[in-house]
């Protein structure tokens, strides 16, 4: 196929035991093997306000968050989102991760079943926030919450799953 300016998940980039499977264009994955999967999307962010959701599938083990430029995926292996120079939201739980480090964000959500999460990547003021179901759940990640986030040159959407019986379907506009 032809290449195009859209955002999709890079089928070349991908890290954990098996590849999961893209679906619609390589914007929904799922991935049934019991170890952690992560994906990058094709397109970089150095500049400007970016926003992307995911519509969960019937399983709550998903991450969605983007990952840094300096950050190498290992093919192999099953690194999940508590990695330096990555920065997600684990809705299972409602913590934060950036690298080993995780806080409380907001409600555990363990049932993410249909729950549309949303991610804004504000490149200029470097700061990362999420939604659920539209409803903005504050600044997860500043320069003030991740110091090392504000030295970040560019990112790239990403996400994590664990043992998904559904599909995740992912919006990149």
């Amino acid at each position: 196929g032809k290449p195009t300016g859209y955002c999709t998940w890079n089928p070349l980039d991908v890290q954990g035991l098996d590849s999961g499977n893209l679906l619609d264009g390589n914007t929904s994955i799922t991935h049934s093997a019991g170890d952690w999967l992560a994906i990058r999307a094709t397109q970089w962010i150095s500049s400007g306000k970016w926003y992307y959701e995911c519509t969960v599938g019937n399983n709550q083990y998903t991450s969605i968050g983007v990952g840094a430029d300096d950050y190498a995926m290992n093919p192999g292996g099953g690194d999940w989102c508590n990695v330096a120079n990555v920065y997600a939201l684990y809705p299972y739980s409602g913590n934060v991760y950036d690298a080993a480090s995780s806080r409380a964000y907001t409600s555990a959500d363990t049932t993410a079943s249909g729950v549309v999460y949303g991610m804004a990547i504000d490149m200029d003021n470097k700061t990362l926030r999420f939604y659920k179901d539209g409803v903005d759940l504050g600044i997860a990640f500043s320069s003030s919450t991740a110091t090392n986030f504000v030295n970040k040159t560019s990112v790239a959407p990403m996400a994590w799953l664990y043992n998904q019986s559904g599909t995740d379907e992912y919006n990149f506009g």
